[in-house]
């Protein structure tokens, strides 16, 4: 497995200078309430812990990692060391730090939908650990939240691939050029005339051809929009990747 690329850690860098920029007057103006006012938890000091913190979180240890990630989480959000952005900023942390660890080659564990499904508990555990030490409640929630989200991840990769096997099923099994942007379209579900001329190192002709072709087969459809090239989308591709109900491959 790959270590945590430059890529991959390029989000906490942009989020952690965000919650810097923002003021606490600003904050005050959104009139949102962070997880901390909703938790009531007393916001310490970061000056006072992030010695502490980030021996923590680098030190070798005998917990499994998952379990220190459970730990790392409440410490990150209860200390919430920046004036905004800090929900996300924990939230990215857990996966930077299995790709890190050589845990997960790409960044694909999304805790934020077990999270957001179960918000509600999620601050309760957050709540009884500080008032009660309850940690063992606390882990049990959150490796129940890795467990439905690596379940979740493998369920959409297998109907992107479905998808993917039905869209090319479409076309001639000659057609590399158009299946080649199928491929490229399960990375990036969104594309131009452009985007396939550059992919594929066609004329502007040919690349609005094998758009065409797409479009009549039902895998692309045409954003309206005023703006100059055209942009087309997989709208099935997306529903997967969102998780709009149960997608399933088309006949």
């Amino acid at each position: 497995m790959a270590s945590c690329s430059p890529r991959c850690a390029a989000p906490i860098v942009a989020l952690a200078n965000f919650g810097r920029s923002r003021t606490q007057s600003a904050r005050k103006e959104t009139g949102r309430p962070t997880l901390v006012s909703s938790l009531h938890l007393r916001a310490r000091s970061s000056k006072r812990h992030s010695t502490p913190s980030r021996k923590f979180l680098h030190a070798d240890s005998d917990l499994p990692l998952l379990v220190r990630l459970a730990l790392i989480h409440y410490q990150f959000e209860t200390i919430h060391p920046f004036l905004d952005g800090n929900g996300r900023l924990g939230r990215i942390l857990i996966i930077l730090l299995l790709c890190a660890q050589n845990r997960l080659s790409q960044p694909l564990l999304y805790m934020s939908g077990y999270f957001e499904r179960h918000r509600a508990e999620y601050v309760a555990h957050m709540l009884r650990v500080s008032q009660r030490g309850a940690w063992t409640a606390w882990l049990r929630f959150f490796l129940r939240g890795v467990t439905e989200q690596c379940n979740d991840a493998v369920n959409r990769a297998k109907r992107l691939v479905e998808l993917r096997d039905a869209y090319k099923a479409r076309f001639e099994s000659g057609s590399v050029t158009v299946h080649k942007v199928i491929d490229d379209l399960c990375r990036r579900p969104a594309i131009t005339i452009p985007m396939t001329q550059t992919l594929l190192g066609v004329t502007p002709r040919g690349a609005s051809l094998i758009i065409q072709k797409l479009v009549e087969a039902r895998v692309l459809s045409h954003v309206e929009q005023t703006t100059h090239p055209k942009i087309f989308i997989a709208e099935e591709l997306i529903a997967v990747i969102e998780g709009a109900g149960n997608t399933s491959a088309p006949e």
